[in-house]
């Protein structure tokens, strides 16, 4: 009998339909609401689409929001600093916002799918090639639902690094100064040979406070980095799997200075004038295809 051979699944050139070369930059999405802390639920105007769509196009640049993604989430237990006490006391039930860094956003939706997400980010895109994407530092963000075990954990170690600092140890290296200066006081008036406590005693406090120097610039270090990554995080609601979830968005926290080479393609309407309007504008060389969404959608 022959025997059967299988190619490995990597090695079989398909498309599972989820996954596409080009990711997207909307440009009619909807507007911040800055009292709710969240996008609205309809697109902008079309106007509004339009005139970013050029504005991108002539500037060669997607620039970074003007607004950064806030994140709830409800820590059941946490270990907390008090200054006033000097102890560390734990608190229950402490709801989190943790701020991102402001970001840039494409998403990765196969074009059979565009039309779905039209409903909430209007008909103009710019479709860019992924692997320009990949070289411009864009990543998939972490999808996570609010308040899940892992989002607590993650905002947990995050909450810990916020309230951590140092000033219950300068503190007491106040009250070390105030010992040393005694001491030396002391020592002064016995007319001792202080030179050589007085270098030990100064020495030590002197680096107790590179230490401190250092952890400080760790903890810094460690907040910009978790700041960051919070720029790669989405969360959603049990009712955000048809929208927010199904976005497949990928993220950048630089800003995306572009080639027309990078550029797949343009789709926009030819409702409102848009598409001809474009075209007359001859911004873009005649290579990159300028795509009627009405055919795109047709076909």
């Amino acid at each position: 009998m022959k025997k059967c051979k299988y190619k490995p699944l990597a090695m079989i050139n398909m498309n599972p339909g989820t996954v596409s070369k080009i990711l997207w930059h909307f440009t009619g999405g909807p507007l911040w609401d800055s009292k709710l802390n969240k996008q609205e639920s309809i697109p902008k105007p079309m106007t509004q689409g339009f005139d970013i769509l050029i504005k991108i196009l002539e500037s060669s640049s997607l620039k970074l929001s003007n607004y950064s993604e806030l994140i709830k989430v409800l820590i059941p237990e946490l270990i907390v600093w008090n200054k006033q006490t000097r102890k560390r006391e734990k608190k229950f039930n402490i709801e989190k916002t943790i701020k991102s860094s402001p970001v840039c956003c494409l998403a990765d939706i196969p074009i059979q799918h565009l039309e779905f997400h039209s409903t909430r980010y209007g008909k103009f895109a710019i479709g860019f090639h992924r692997e320009s994407a990949i070289r411009n530092s864009f990543n998939p963000v972490f999808y996570s639902l609010h308040n899940s075990p892992i989002m607590n954990s993650i905002y947990s170690g995050f909450s810990v690094i916020q309230s951590t600092d140092t000033y219950y140890i300068k503190s007491e290296l106040d009250s070390i100064d105030t010992l040393l200066e005694d001491a030396q006081n002391e020592l002064d008036e016995l007319e001792a040979d202080t030179d050589h406590i007085d270098l030990d005693g100064w020495y030590v406090k002197s680096n107790i406070e590179s230490q401190i120097d250092d952890v400080e610039s760790a903890i810094d270090e460690t907040r910009e980095s978790l700041k960051n990554f919070v720029s790669f995080v989405k969360t959603f609601n049990n009712d955000e799997f048809g929208s927010i979830y199904c976005e497949r968005e990928w993220r950048s926290i630089h800003k995306y200075d572009f080639d027309f080479s990078d550029i797949a393609m343009i789709v926009l309407p030819k409702e409102g004038g848009f598409y001809h309007e474009l075209i007359n504008l001859k911004i873009l060389p005649d290579n990159i295809p300028i795509v009627p969404w009405e055919d795109l959608i047709e076909h």
